[in-house]
């Protein structure tokens, strides 16, 4: 909805991106991730699949894990990632560029989209054409600068 898309971009720093792309998607982290866990691991359990005791180990272990605020947002925060990239892959798949963003301010994302407490925005990837205009993909470091095997160097 391009009239949703301007309130976005005005909640993003009035960045172009917002309102330019074809496609604007809000990634949104789970903060309780671990309750829906809770309920396909019954499932599992009743399917079959695990031994009852082991699926009510993994969801006692889980509910420890990730109940608290830190280790819920931790945990969504590496889901949006993998996530995103899987998106961007996607997008570029089919012909389409992409760009992931963190330049907004996630409150006023709550209040525009209307997103309940449950969940938390994250990033956003914005997808559309590409264009002439568009500058050439940043510089990246080198994955020796990155890299170290068997913790040398750290």
């Amino acid at each position: 909805d391009p009239a949703i898309k301007a309130q976005l971009r005005e909640a993003g720093f009035n960045q172009a991106k917002f309102t330019e792309a074809a496609a604007v998607f809000v990634l949104l982290g789970d903060l309780k991730a671990h309750e829906d866990y809770a309920v396909r691991m019954r499932g599992a359990a009743a399917a079959g699949y695990v031994p009852q005791g082991v699926a009510d180990y993994l969801v006692n272990l889980a509910t420890q894990f990730y109940a608290p605020t830190a280790g819920a947002r931790e945990e969504s925060a590496r889901s949006v990632g993998m996530s995103a990239m899987a998106l961007m892959l996607a997008a570029e798949e089919r012909g389409w560029a992409s760009c992931p963003m963190i330049g907004f301010n996630p409150a006023a994302f709550v209040t525009i989209l209307g997103i309940s407490e449950r969940y938390v925005p994250l990033m956003v990837v914005v997808v559309g054409k590409g264009v002439a205009t568009n500058p050439p993909r940043k510089p990246r470091l080198a994955p020796s600068d990155v890299l170290r095997f068997n913790g040398a160097d750290f």
